[in-house]
């Protein structure tokens, strides 16, 4: 009897093990997906011809943000329908506790290490190899040697998404608050180095991207209070007769004792009071009461135009072009020295004013030459 029970016991636990594996498998494979989905809404959204390039990102990372999102929480609810086995190993709780653990840690480390980088790494000491045998043009072999591009759409997406997730799943794993305040801390630390030391010089946007998620972020809460009721809904119904049974095992406890055991009436209208609560919250006017306060005037007086900023610019338009590099390199300098008279910096005057010279006197060399 002993060997048959211990058969049991570990044919039992290698059946959890297994569902384990499953769901941790499962979850890799949601991670998987959601890396790739960049891609598929990249090219849906190119097709949609915006009219900058900061309108383009702004469309990529909401439609990235909500397919993850759906990806993420939502399928996995959906395929876990029975609420008496969420909490068993290998399935509900348990992928999602592993899903909130691979998007805190997995991402920002990969984003880390940065294997892009490392794959122009090797290209460019197998062109160093070669000597006087490479055959990289100078263009090139800047374009090999330049950091990768920030994808701004993409980072914003993989935040978002964490945030929203462990906020969807935080009614039934409290775990779930403090990885995503780890997560929040990984992530800034990381983007914050990426774009200081590796990233080459982003692109420029306007504010909307900023603006639009700021905007977006009160919507989060929405979604946890949906979430609250739907979760404690469906644990309440499916354990009905689980909380009648226990009742009725303990008439002879005394209510103060019985309290103790059994869902109160408060806590079962807790979720609709906190989605009423949520709701009213948004639909105050609030973040229009706080842009009437603001003064429109005082706001203007920071604006600069583009004069005041140009020689603040790493490049500009007509220094890249090749047609009009020498009249664009004329240009900047006359205003650095309209500038440098303004402020009455008569050294720098006099330094510019040889620098134009020089390149005057090159362009007329290359004129004669050609």
């Amino acid at each position: 009897m002993e060997d048959m029970a211990k058969k049991d016991t570990e044919a039992s636990f290698e059946e959890m093990g297994l569902a384990q594996f499953i769901s941790a498998l499962a979850s890799i494979i949601v991670v998987t997906v959601n890396t790739l989905l960049i891609y598929v809404i990249r090219r849906f959204s190119i097709y949609e011809h915006h009219e900058t390039q900061t309108k383009m990102n702004v469309s990529v990372a909401i439609k990235l943000t909500i397919a993850r999102f759906l990806n993420s929480s939502v399928i996995l609810v959906l395929t876990n329908k029975d609420t008496t086995t969420w909490f068993d190993g290998g399935d509900l709780v348990y992928d999602a506790t592993i899903l909130i653990g691979l998007m805190t840690f997995q991402q920002p480390f990969m984003y880390l290490f940065n294997i892009p980088g490392w794959i122009k790494w090797v290209k460019i000491k197998i062109e160093q190899g070669k000597g006087e045998d490479c055959t990289l043009t100078q263009r090139e072999a800047n374009v090999m040697c330049e950091g990768p591009p920030i994808d701004v759409a993409n980072n914003v997406a993989n935040f978002m998404n964490l945030v929203m997730t462990c906020v969807f799943y935080c009614p039934i794993i409290p775990q779930a608050i403090p990885l995503a305040c780890l997560g929040c801390f990984l992530n800034y630390w990381v983007f914050k180095f990426m774009l200081l030391r590796k990233h080459k010089m982003p692109d420029m946007f306007s504010e909307l991207m900023a603006a639009f998620f700021a905007n977006f972020m009160p919507w989060i809460i929405l979604t946890w209070a949906i979430a609250y009721f739907v979760f404690l809904s469906k644990i309440r119904n499916d354990y009905e007769a689980l909380f009648q049974s226990t009742v009725k095992d303990l008439q002879g406890l005394t209510p103060e004792e019985a309290k103790e055991y059994i869902v109160t009436t408060a806590i079962e209208n807790s979720p609709m009071i906190a989605l009423g609560f949520v709701i009213f919250c948004l639909i105050l006017p609030i973040r229009t009461c706080i842009s009437k306060c603001v003064d429109e005037d005082e706001a203007l007086q920071n604006h600069k135009e583009y004069l005041d900023l140009v020689t603040t610019f790493p490049t500009d338009y007509d220094k890249e072009n090749p047609l009009t590099i020498k009249t664009g390199h004329m240009r900047l300098i006359e205003i650095q020295i309209k500038k440098a008279e303004e402020d009455g910096d008569e050294e720098t005057v006099k330094m510019l004013k040889g620098q134009k010279e020089q390149v005057g006197s090159q362009n007329m060399l290359q004129q004669m030459q050609q």
